[in-house]
């Protein structure tokens, strides 16, 4: 539908948009409309590559590390816990260390998990009063990120 007026606003029922068009009356040419589905692609390109900072650096951060938590034995206050990792990604990942609100980790193997590997590290955990039935471990893998596992007793 063109009409050829200075300034038009329309609506194209076909598509169901509203459409304003400037007409250049001496060249009889129309500016480039911009519809809400060319808004929303646009919009989502420009999330996706402004939003990842991966895409330079594939392989690395803990995202694909799979983790599985075994109580191997408790004592009172003191929990026995084998960490198993697989490491899922392109490039090895170094355990740096490991935290637990509201209680000491008294013993942690640091390791490198090469990838496509599985690795195990045994650690105790020893928290100042009861052992709660559920908690959050935050596992730091230094430059490649932290992420949570949460344990259940």
């Amino acid at each position: 539908m063109r009409r050829f007026a200075k300034n038009l606003i329309f609506f194209d029922g076909i598509h169901g948009m509203v459409r304003f068009v400037l007409n250049q009356s001496h060249t009889g040419a129309h500016r480039p409309v911009m519809d809400r589905r060319s808004f929303l692609l646009i919009s989502l390109a420009a999330t996706a590559v402004f939003s990842t900072k991966a895409a330079a650096h594939e392989g690395h951060g803990i995202s694909h590390i799979k983790f599985s938590v075994t109580i191997t034995k408790r004592r009172g206050d003191t929990l026995h816990i084998a960490l198993t990792m697989f490491n899922q990604g392109s490039a090895p990942v170094t355990l740096e260390g490991l935290t637990v609100d509201g209680a000491e980790v008294l013993k942690l193997d640091r390791m490198v998990v090469a990838a496509g590997s599985l690795s195990e590290s045994l650690l105790c955990v020893r928290f100042p009063g009861a052992v709660p039935g559920i908690f959050t471990m935050m596992v730091d893998f230094g430059e490649d990120g932290q992420g949570p596992v949460t344990v259940t007793v």
